[in-house]
């Protein structure tokens, strides 16, 4: 019996061509199996989604030995609803002292600056993702509350010092100081967490 060289060479090449085409299925059953691994463990994954986050910085508290600050609280004890804004033009005689401009230019830049920085540093640590008009919200809360807290540490801090330089910058740390205090409380106070904050 004759068998064509032809034919066998044909045959050669098939059992070649399906050798190859077994590999490549092999290997894209492997790619398969590893994609459904993958997807099974993301189906698994518990991610923190924060759909609606209420904001409420003005029921913030920040105890510290010196008494209980509550951010966003008139200092003089009133109510939110019995404040009075000012208007424009009107200036507290606290307003019209020298450092009273300077300490709030300062802080204006703080906020400006370091404030939507350490906004994220927050949300990086605390698994938590705000929406840019969100952080923008919460920047604008402090910088109106900054005025009212220079005021209160002015107040109690010119009674107890006569360097009106140290005084000024003792204001200007501790005003910083409540402010950064006052966001870590807010992301502890939504992710559940009521650490301390030294």
């Amino acid at each position: 019996m004759y068998i064509d060289p032809r034919l066998i060479k044909w045959i050669q090449d098939m059992y070649v061509f399906m050798v190859r085409q077994q590999e490549k299925m092999d290997r894209m059953e492997q790619v398969l199996l590893e994609m459904r691994e993958d997807i099974r463990e993301l189906k698994n994954y518990k991610r923190t989604n924060v759909e609606k986050i209420e904001y409420h910085f003005d029921q913030l508290k920040v105890e510290k030995l010196e008494g209980t600050l509550n951010i966003g609280l008139n200092p003089n004890g009133k109510e939110i609803e019995d404040l009075v804004i000012p208007q424009k033009g009107e200036v507290s005689e606290e307003q019209g002292d020298l450092f009273f401009p300077r300490l709030k230019e300062q802080l204006d830049r703080y906020i400006d600056q370091e404030i939507p920085r350490e906004i994220r540093w927050f949300e990086s640590n605390y698994g938590i993702e705000l929406s840019e008009e969100f952080r923008h919200a919460i920047v604008e809360d402090i910088r109106n509350q900054v005025g009212p807290r220079i005021i209160v540490y002015m107040k109690k801090l010119r009674s107890e010092a006569a360097d009106e330089g140290a005084v000024e910058k003792d204001i200007l740390e501790r005003v910083k100081r409540d402010i950064r205090i006052a966001i870590e409380q807010y992301f502890n106070k939504q992710t559940g967490k009521d650490s301390e904050t030294e």
